[in-house]
Parts: structure tokens; C-alpha cells; sequence
């Protein structure tokens, strides 16, 4: 009883790691795998001072879960634990077969993860397991099932087989009946969990308990459903284990693992061309049911921003050649490298389609932004020109089961999207999903997500479905980002524009900067190739790797090696794919205003709710600045910029930061700060050092006038005086009932602004989406521009 239970919390923590269990936040999840991780070492230590091992282990076990590398580095992080509990009790010697028996079956689950994660053919291998559990499921309840290999447990069934087969392989009274039991009862299990949901689903939409189906997340049923098996198969007579092979094998094994770690990394790196943007030319096909306008005076709110005329304008800055082409023909395409196509709203013509493919062929990047059901025909027109490659736009619309992406999505290791995935998932909505088969690679997938299918006949509405979670429809583990080789080119298809879009280009900018440098290198296959060789000697020693592990005992540093030299291979090609973007900021070419995000500013980082910076964003762009966020203070990166904005910022700022701005300020860069009394706290250095505070004096929502370029009555949400000593040479542009509330300091070439105000910058009290303050907006013009 006592090892089932331990194998238990074991392959609870490892499911915590993979997000087996529904949406939870990243930090959640971790810290909980952490706390099972904790209790299974518990149960390993047999001595009262062995405890004492389990401090070293906990911090290691926090640092792996505070880090956010993706679940396949999580889960060899948790195996590199278990192998040091391993080592010390065999240096204790006590090192028994159980913890081998654990340790191997962390090492099979983190394998799993790796080749689900960084390896094509096993996503449809998964996807195809998943097809054929609906198909069951389908004619057993007489339903139509779509569910994605999350939404029926694949994963969590997947590690109790491994383990099932493990302790067949290990035990020495081996029983087939035994093992066919337990994997059958899988099975079975399996089936009645998808049972389970559709009475649950039924009785949720007959009482509408809650909103959603997608709402219904109830794997830890089929983990307690699943954990029965245990008793089906014990482990009775383990072979013994040894942490250290013979020195030969030790020898052989650590070969095995250099070579397969040097040839996986080879198989993973992916960089990007060494020229990188320059010489390269993108051609924007300029018709669609897009515009390409940006934030001008005379039009304000949501719909004010434009749509895609800051990508054009940032590739331009960033060392691109960029063009808008309105019919496409070989001369148009002539010298262009990368083409552009957004919301295609008509049928191509045939010659108009060979141009298309024959540019692609010719080594040509093609990138196709649609967006969900159909909307303009776009569904229909990308998908003739997706004729001639396994990858399709579908009628429906890819929704979240949360308000928004975060936790959901899995951005899949991939050149066009190394590390990203934080922007992208912050920057996607709701688009449609895409239908591919190998050879497409698919890049963005929705992990807990809904297909709703779309109403032909929903016109007014742009074809949307009913917006809830169906049976019928498919749940969970849809893609919404491709790519494809086409002849030596290569095609992009996003379901969704929105990271594309002006409203986020300020955070996706790296990403789009990153696909167009990507799509338009021209490379020959000589990397596939290499690639696709590779694949076999990868076989080669894992399979020697395999035999390695049996001799003469069960050697449990054979999997260790294994597992971390893959993780290291994968983390060194995430870095050097990083490494490879083009990152430098055209501060020459853009006037870049950054908006503090390192010290958690009191602000939503959504668009256009009240309390977030839309309106921010637009202001600057407005007035001749590109915004920014600032995730990380870099000290050159910052003295390049032309303003930096910190909004109520909630973590104090050190030494070496002052000392930045300080020297930004001195160098000509314009520092505004927006904070009031109650909000003070960790402004209070960045106000010390430039000689100003703030005074506890409430003045609630008080107006004054300021004499800009006209009288305006400039509107405050919640207003605090700004104080400064005496003699130091300031200018106070408003004093709301005679107290000032807006001060500004100049110092050298720039200037420090402090605005008593710790909402004047957000929506509701600058620019929202249906309504705007042109005094406000007047007045953060003046202390930007003059």
C-alpha cells in the first residue's frame, strides 16, 4: 500500500508538471508538483536525519518550479532529483529497487514529453491514438466525440502504462496477465471517463450549474479512476539497481549520451539566416479586408489604432525592404523574398494561384493571417492557394475555456517561435483553427480550448457558432499556427491576425520580426537532410543505450545521462535559436518610449479594459513614438530610448536602476511618472533622487485648466500634489485647486515629468475605448514633444 501510494504522488507531480490536470497558472501547478515531489522523497527516506537530505532537495525542486523552460525541462529537472535522492542512499546503502522503479518511470514520461514536444511524427502518432479512442467512443455512446488527447487523458493514461510496463520489465515473476489486465482496464477506464463527461456535460447544460463545458476539467477524476490499476499489478520481486555501472559501461554509457546529446542538438538548432533582415524584401499584398493605417490625431478610440500599417513600418526600421504590390505577377515578386497575405477577401484566378505556388517553389516565404469562420470569404480563398499542401483553415473559431490565453497555450520549439511563447499567448484571440497532416509542423496549439463550429447562415454576426463548448465539437489540443515545406520555400498560416495586429505589436514586434526572417531565407534542404540522417543514429544509441541499462544490473545513471543530455541539447538550441533573433531596436530609425513592466505597474496589460494602456499606446504612437515594454531594465537598451514611462510601479527600484535613470535623464531621455500618495511606496527612490515627492492632500477627481497650445480642462482621477524642494528649478503645469499636480524638472538634456495620478495614463482617464479626454491627451502631448 505503501509503495502504490508513493508511485502515486510520483505520477500526480509529473502530471502538475505536464498541466494534465486543466489550466492551471504556471505557478500553481509548479508549487504543487513541488509539495507531492516533497511527500514522495518523504516516503523514500526511511531515517528521521535522512530528512535533513530533503532541504538541498526542496530548493532545488522550488528553483525547478519558479523556472518556466517548458514541461520537458521541468520533468528532466525532477529526474536529476531523483537521481541525487538515488545517489545518497547509495552512498548511505540503502539504495533499493522502488527507487529505481520511480526513477525510471520519471525518466519514460520525461522521454515521452520530449518527443511529443520537439518531434513532428509523435504529435500525429498522439493525434492519431486520439482518432481512435473517438472513434470508439463515438460508436459506444452514440455520439459524435472530438476530443483532443488532453481533453481524454492521454498523457496521464500514457504514464500509468509506462509505469505498468516498467514494473513488467523489472519484476523477475514476470506475468503477461497480469500486464494485459492493467493496460486493458487502462483502457476501459479511459472509455468511462469520456462516459463520465458527457453525463456531466448534460447535467451541467440541463442546469446550467455553469456557464460552459469547456469549463468542465475533470482529470483528477480519471487519475483517481486510473489509480485502481495499481492493484492489478504489484511489484513483488524488483531486480536490483545500481547507480553506478562498471567502469566499461560507464564508459559506454557516457559515449552513448555525449554522441546522442551532440546529434540531438544538431537535430533541434534551427537558427536563423546570418544575414538576417538585411537585403531581404517583403512584398504586403495591399488588398483584403484589412487597412493599413496607425493612431493619428482626429480619430481616437478601440477602432482608431489602424490595423497592420506599424508591421510594414517597423520590418522598414528594422533593416527590411519592404513593399505594398496590388496584383500579384512574377514581375511583382520579381526580387521580393517574403509575401505577405492578410484576410484575403476574393478567389485568385488561376495564373494569379501558379504565381503564388511558383514563388514558394522557387524558395519563396508565404505567411496567410486569417481570422475565424470564414469572415470575407478568407477561409475559402486561403485554402485554394493551401491546395497543393496538407494544411487548411477551418469554419469555426478557436476559443479559450479562459478569458484569455494565458496557461492554455502551447507554443511548440520551433525557429519561428523561440521564445515567445509568453508574447504570443498574450497577443492571440479568437481565430480559427487550422486542419493539418504531415508533413505540416504545427507551431501554436491550444491546449484547453473549443472548436465552436460556425452558423452558415450567422451573416450579421460573422458566422460565429453559439459560443459554447458542444459535444460534437472538438475540444482541447487544436492548432492555430503551421507551417509547411513547399519545394524550397516555406508557408506560414496563422488562424488568428492578432499578434500581427497594432493593438499588441508593441509585445509581438520580436515574433513578427522573427517569422518574416525566418520565411524569407531562402535555404536550401540541405539542413532537412541532415536532420532526417541524424534521426537514425539518434535510434542507434538510445537503442544501445537501452541494452546498456540491463548490464550487469539495472543501471539507473544510463537513463539519468539519457534524459539530461537531451535536455541539454534542447536547452542549447533554444539558445542559440534566442540568441540568433534579431533583437537590436532600430532606436535611430524609432523613437522608443518604453512603458515600465519590470516593477509590476498598477495597470491591466490588456488593451482596452479601463485600467489598462491602449490609449497609452496609441498617444505615443500618436505623437511620434514606437511604445515598448520594458520586461528586463537593460542599461543600454534604456539610454537609447527616447522616453521611459513607469505607471504606480509595486517593486522598489535598486541602486543601479536609479543610477540609469539618472543617467537617461542626463543623456536627454524624458522620464514620467505616474503615481499618487496611496501608490507611493516604491516610487519613493525615483523620487528622492530627482529632489520630489508627494503630499497627502486628497484631491479626488479635480479638473484645471492648462495653457498648452489652447485652454484645456485637463481631468484627474484621483489626484495627490506633487511636492519639491526649494530652489530647485521646476515648471508645474497644472495645479488642480491650487496645488500642483503635474511638475516637471528639468535636468541636463531631458527632463523628469511626475503626474500626482496614479490612473492619468490609463483608459479611463486618457483614451478608452468608446470615449477619450483630449485635454489629457493635449497635455501628455506637450510633456512628450516639448
Amino acid at each position: 500500500m505503501k509503495q502504490t501510494l508513493k508511485i502515486l504522488l510520483l505520477l500526480c507531480a509529473l502530471g502538475l508538471i505536464r498541466q494534465d490536470f486543466g489550466p492551471l497558472s504556471f505557478e500553481l501547478g509548479r508549487l504543487a508538483a513541488v509539495a507531492f515531489l516533497t511527500a514522495y522523497i518523504l516516503g523514500l527516506l526511511a531515517v528521521a536525519k535522512d530528512y535533513l537530505y530533503l532541504v538541498p532537495c526542496v530548493v532545488a525542486g522550488c528553483l525547478l518550479a519558479l523556472r518556466q523552460d517548458g514541461a520537458p525541462l521541468q520533468l528532466s529537472g525532477v529526474c536529476l532529483l531523483l537521481s541525487a535522492v538515488a545517489l545518497y542512499a547509495r552512498w548511505r546503502r540503502r539504495l533499493h529497487a522502488t527507487m529505481g522503479l520511480g526513477m525510471l518511470t520519471a525518466a519514460a514520461c520525461t522521454c515521452l514529453a520530449f518527443l511529443y514536444e520537439y518531434n513532428t511524427t509523435c504529435w500525429y502518432a498522439v493525434e492519431c491514438c486520439s482518432r481512435a479512442f473517438n472513434a470508439t467512443g463515438s460508436l459506444l455512446y452514440r455520439r459524435q466525440l472530438d476530443l483532443g488527447p488532453t481533453a481524454f487523458g492521454f498523457f496521464i493514461i500514457a504514464s500509468f502504462a509506462m509505469y505498468h510496463g516498467l514494473v513488467y520489465c523489472l519484476d523477475r515473476s514476470r506475468s503477461i496477465l497480469k500486464l494485459a489486465a492493467a493496460q486493458i482496464y487502462l483502457v476501459l477506464a479511459g472509455m468511462a471517463y469520456a462516459g463520465f463527461n458527457l453525463l456531466a456535460a448534460s447535467i451541467i447544460g440541463r442546469y446550467s450549474l455553469i456557464i460552459n463545458r469547456s469549463d468542465l476539467h475533470t482529470q483528477a477524476v480519471l487519475f483517481l479512476i486510473l489509480s485502481f490499476s495499481l492493484m492489478l499489478q504489484r511489484p513483488q520481486h524488483l531486480a536490483c539497481c545500481a547507480m553506478l555501472p562498471a567502469r566499461r559501461v560507464l564508459l559506454a554509457a557516457g559515449l552513448c549520451c555525449t554522441v546522442l546529446g551532440a546529434m540531438l542538438f544538431m537535430t533541434l538548432a534551427q537558427t536563423l539566416p546570418e544575414r538576417g533582415p538585411r537585403e531581404k524584401k517583403v512584398a504586403f499584398y495591399a488588398k483584403g479586408s484589412l487597412d493599413w493605417d496607425v493612431p493619428r490625431f482626429g480619430s481616437y478610440g478601440q477602432r482608431s489604432g489602424g490595423m497592420f500599417g506599424l508591421m510594414p513600418h517597423y520590418l522598414k526600421a528594422v533593416g527590411f525592404r519592404t513593399g505594398m504590390i496590388d496584383i500579384l505577377s512574377p514581375v511583382a515578386l520579381a526580387d521580393a523574398d517574403l509575401l505577405v497575405m492578410i484576410n484575403l477577401d476574393r478567389a485568385l484566378e488561376r495564373q494569379e494561384l501558379l504565381t503564388v505556388w511558383n514563388f514558394v517553389r522557387h524558395g519563396g516565404g508565404l505567411l496567410l493571417l486569417g481570422d475565424h469562420t470564414n469572415l470575407g470569404g478568407l477561409m475559402q480563398h486561403f485554402n485554394e492557394i493551401l491546395m497543393q499542401v496538407p494544411m487548411r483553415f477551418q469554419f469555426d473559431s478557436a476559443m479559450p475555456s479562459r478569458y484569455t490565453w494565458d496557461y492554455l497555450m502551447e507554443v511548440r520549439p520551433h525557429v519561428l517561435t523561440a521564445g515567445l511563447a509568453a508574447q504570443v499567448a498574450g497577443a492571440w484571440w479568437v481565430g480559427s483553427s487550422l486542419k493539418c497532416l504531415p508533413p505540416a509542423v504545427p507551431l501554436v496549439v491550444g491546449r484547453y480550448c473549443y472548436a465552436d463550429r460556425g452558423y452558415a447562415h450567422n451573416v450579421s454576426q460573422a458566422y460565429l457558432g453559439n459560443r459554447r463548448c458542444d459535444y460534437y465539437e472538438r475540444q482541447n489540443d487544436i492548432v492555430l499556427a503551421a507551417c509547411v515545406r513547399y519545394g524550397a520555400g516555406l508557408i506560414m498560416a496563422c488562424g488568428d491576425t492578432s499578434a500581427f495586429h497594432n493593438t499588441t505589436f508593441m509585445t509581438t514586434c520580436g515574433f513578427v520580426v522573427n517569422v518574416c526572417s525566418v520565411l524569407a531565407d531562402r535555404s536550401d534542404m540541405t539542413g532537412q537532410r541532415l536532420r532526417a540522417a541524424l534521426t537514425v543514429g539518434i535510434a542507434a544509441c538510445c537503442a544501445a543505450l537501452l541494452m546498456l541499462t540491463a548490464v550487469p544490473s539495472l543501471n539507473l545513471a544510463v537513463p539519468t545521462g539519457l534524459v539530461l543530455s537531451a535536455a541539454a541539447a534542447a536547452w542549447c538550441s533554444a539558445y542559440s535559436q534566442m540568441n540568433a533573433q534579431v533583437r537590436n531596436i532600430p532606436s535611430d530609425k524609432l523613437n522608443v518610449a518604453y512603458i515600465d513592466y519590470a516593477h509590476v505597474g498598477r495597470f491591466d496589460q490588456m488593451s482596452w479594459e479601463d485600467d489598462s494602456i491602449g490609449g497609452l499606446k496609441n498617444n505615443l504612437l500618436r505623437n511620434g513614438f514606437f511604445p515598448l515594454p520594458l520586461e528586463r531594465w537593460d542599461r543600454l537598451a534604456i539610454l537609447q530610448a527616447k522616453a521611459l514611462i513607469l505607471i504606480a510601479p509595486t517593486r522598489t527600484f535598486s541602486d543601479d536602476e536609479i543610477n540609469i535613470l539618472k543617467d537617461f535623464v542626463g543623456y536627454g531621455g524624458r522620464l514620467l511618472l505616474s503615481a499618487g500618495w496611496e501608490e507611493r511606496e516604491a516610487s519613493l527612490a525615483v523620487l528622492r533622487a530627482f529632489k520630489l515627492g508627494l503630499d497627502n492632500v486628497p484631491l479626488a477627481q479635480a479638473t484645471c485648466e492648462y495653457a498648452g497650445r489652447e485652454k484645456t480642462a485637463v481631468q484627474f482621477h484621483e489626484a495627490w500634489p506633487v511636492v519639491y524642494a526649494n530652489g530647485v528649478n521646476v515648471n508645474v503645469a497644472c495645479k488642480p485647486l491650487g496645488y500642483p499636480a503635474v511638475v516637471t524638472r528639468q535636468l541636463g538634456a531631458g527632463r523628469v515629468t511626475v503626474i500626482g495620478d496614479s490612473y492619468f495614463l490609463l483608459n479611463e482617464n486618457l483614451e478608452g475605448s468608446k470615449s477619450h479626454n483630449l485635454s489629457n491627451m493635449l497635455l501628455l502631448q506637450d510633456l512628450l514633444t516639448k
